[in-house]
């Protein structure tokens, strides 16, 4: 091999091995189902989008906190009764949601991490299974998250910093 046989294959190999740099925090991500969420960031969909509709959603794509996204999920797991009994409604799911958040750090409307507007509020969230073949797969499961609304309550906003307080090490 001469030498400029060399130099293009030594330059093709590390055109290979070398990883691309993204700047999208949606690039190669795939969806995971809703109940499978753990703590971390997720963003609604696959491309930012600064508002979405407040529905519930069946596929969320897991980013970095310090990624634009809508929910922060902090709490995954087996919902029981305070008598130890399984299952429960919606009301005690949605109290245990707002019990656990008390122990959570928030960064405060005047935190220059994240640039409230004055339509803006937080919100305490919870996904539960739907009833059907769902509840049957994830039987108590419940979702805790937070995010940010419209005071309307019919949106949630996309932010690009975490909303809880150490969320910043999530890197999903």
């Amino acid at each position: 091999m001469n030498l400029n046989t060399k130099l293009l294959v030594g330059i093709l190999v590390i055109n290979i091995t070398l990883p691309v740099s993204n700047t999208s925090a949606y690039v190669d991500k795939k969806p995971v189902f809703y109940l499978w969420a753990k703590p971390g960031c997720y963003s609604a969909n696959l491309k930012s989008s600064l508002t979405i509709p407040m529905y519930s959603v069946k596929k969320i794509y897991p980013v970095s906190c310090l990624a634009p996204h809508h929910f922060e999920v902090f709490y995954a797991g087996q919902f029981t009764t305070k008598d130890g009994r399984a299952g429960a409604g919606g009301r005690e799911v949605v109290a245990d949601c707002l019990q656990k958040s008390k122990a959570l750090g928030f960064y405060i409307r005047s935190a220059k991490s994240y640039n409230w507007s004055k339509d803006e509020e937080a919100l305490i969230g919870n996904w539960m299974a739907d009833i059907g073949a769902e509840s049957q797969r994830f039987p108590n499961r419940s979702i805790c998250y937070t995010s940010i609304t419209t005071k309307s309550w019919l949106y949630i906003k996309e932010v690009n910093s975490p909303i809880i307080r150490g969320y910043e090490k999530y890197d999903n």
